[in-house]
């Protein structure tokens, strides 16, 4: 039988935005629904300090090129993957974000993320497990993301620059 979606590869590859050397790079085909995604964890952290999470992105994301960034919650991860979650799992806070071809930054406040409403209710309180990208539809995607950062206030134009720890990052 032939599978319906086949993931090409989720790879870090260059070059990536404003210089960058690397990005994540996810791309795949044949995806009859909500296409594909990528994201990293971080267990559970503390990110209260901060306002919101800014990225450059690019790409294909499917239909429309809507891509959905999503603060993965403790009481939306399922108790298998490490959350609180017993049932209707995986209904992450998240901002539809629209992509193209071209490099482009992104700035989305945790005060914007919604659930879709198929899971259990849950509200960002600070704490959050992961950060992830998903194509909200397919059957193609190929898309990048790069220069992700935490901000306080707004968000900084441009490139990230030299890392400063998150411990730190309140006094800026």
């Amino acid at each position: 039988a032939t599978p319906d979606a086949v993931f090409n590869m989720i790879e870090v590859k260059g070059p990536g935005a404003v210089g960058t050397r690397t990005a994540a790079h996810l791309s795949g085909t044949g995806f009859k629904s909500f296409g594909a995604g990528m994201g990293y964890g971080l267990g559970c952290y503390d990110v209260s300090v901060f306002d919101g999470v800014s990225f450059w992105a690019r790409g294909n994301a499917g239909a429309g090129n809507l891509i959905a960034f999503q603060a993965v919650l403790p009481e939306t991860h399922a108790v298998a993957d490490n959350g609180d979650c017993l049932a209707k799992c995986y209904d992450h806070p998240s901002a539809q974000v629209t992509i193209g071809p071209e490099w482009r930054q992104y700035a989305v406040p945790f005060a914007d993320l919604r659930q879709a409403g198929f899971g259990g209710v849950a509200s960002y309180r600070g704490i959050i497990m992961g950060l992830s990208w998903v194509s909200i539809a397919g059957p193609n995607v190929d898309f990048w993301i790069d220069e992700v950062a935490y901000f306080h206030g707004t968000a900084g134009a441009g490139p990230v620059g030299a890392a400063q720890p998150l411990e730190d990052a309140s006094a800026r």
